[in-house]
């Protein structure tokens, strides 16, 4: 989910990225009972945070095997790492695209 959003948003940086995955869940939840994403939350400072996320980030890990910040602090995607959309069905697709559709310009 991450790699989709970074893709189609622009200025995705930790805090965004939170919030993306939340409203995903939280779509997916009220439409199908179950969240997208399949993760536990945490209660950050800045609002909820997947606990896989938040422990990334926390262990210095940071997601860089999979992002770099340019210089505005902001995610692009590694040259050759790609989103696997099998991993997904129809109905999550649709709320990831609802999703970045809502927020895709929102920092």
């Amino acid at each position: 989910m991450a790699i989709y959003f970074v893709n189609n948003t622009e200025n995705v940086n930790n805090i965004k990225l939170n919030c993306l995955f939340y409203f995903a869940d939280k779509m997916s939840i009220k439409e199908y009972v179950f969240p997208i994403s399949r993760q536990d939350y945490f209660a950050y400072e800045y609002g909820p945070s997947p606990v896989s996320i938040r422990n990334n980030i926390i262990n210095a890990f940071n997601l860089n095997d999979i992002f770099i910040k340019n210089s505005d602090g902001f995610f692009n995607t590694i040259p050759g790492i790609f989103f696997v959309d099998g991993e997904f069905c129809n109905n999550d697709l649709t709320i990831l695209d609802s999703i970045i559709n809502e927020f895709k310009t929102i920092t």
